[in-house]
């Protein structure tokens, strides 16, 4: 937990977000989730969290092709040798879990991601996260579903956190409010909407 930790070790934490920019210079990745909610209440790291939680945003906006640019960027990762593992679901989508990228896996296609990985730099991880803007001018993530409109993500604005600039959300407390409901009160932190593989339901023709 970072409240545990030293700040240099949370500088750390912090620049690999910078490394993961320069690895994917065209796309934009913005500070999401519980590393948000830290940086909009605390300016700071939460003291409970464990991870830096970042989001890229989509350059498209229908689901097919939502996940295609998803494997290309995941195959960019992958290919720096920095992601090793993503979530998938089975081929009835009933179950999720993590597919480890290791010797063989490496050279396999990208299949079904959910839209979360784990890009591992220095030993660390960051959670890694697909958001897109839906044709409807939603602000949709892969596991949260829609949190906002477009306006409430775009554009960008950029904060500063141990001398590092960072992109946020332009309306950072309306998606914190859909992601946690009373947030400016420490209360555990957990999120109040129900994480499911909203990208493929979208994919399926559903509503989301």
């Amino acid at each position: 937990m970072y409240g545990n930790q030293t700040e240099a070790f949370k500088i750390k934490e912090l620049e690999m977000v910078k490394e993961i920019e320069k690895i994917l210079p065209m796309w934009d990745l913005c500070l999401q989730f519980g590393t948000l909610l830290g940086v909009v209440r605390e300016q700071g790291l939460i003291d409970s969290d464990t991870d830096i939680d970042i989001c890229y945003m989509s350059k498209f906006n229908t689901a097919k092709d939502v996940e295609a640019e998803m494997k290309v960027i995941y195959r960019l990762l992958i290919d720096k040798g920095v992601m090793y593992n993503y979530f998938t679901t089975d081929i009835d989508e009933t179950k999720g879990y993590w597919k480890e990228i290791l010797g063989e896996e490496l050279k396999q296609p990208i299949i079904n991601p959910f839209g979360q990985a784990h890009v591992r730099i220095g030993g660390r991880d960051v959670d890694f996260f697909t958001s897109w803007i839906d044709q409807q001018g939603n602000y949709c993530t892969c596991q949260w579903g829609c949190l906002g409109k477009a306006e409430d993500i775009l554009p960008f604005k950029s904060v500063m956190l141990y001398n590092m600039e960072f992109k946020v959300p332009s309306n950072s407390e309306n998606i914190l409010t859909s992601l946690y409901g009373e947030w400016k009160i420490p209360k555990g932190e957990k999120c109040k909407l129900m994480r499911k593989p909203y990208l493929k339901e979208w994919l399926g023709g559903k509503q989301i």
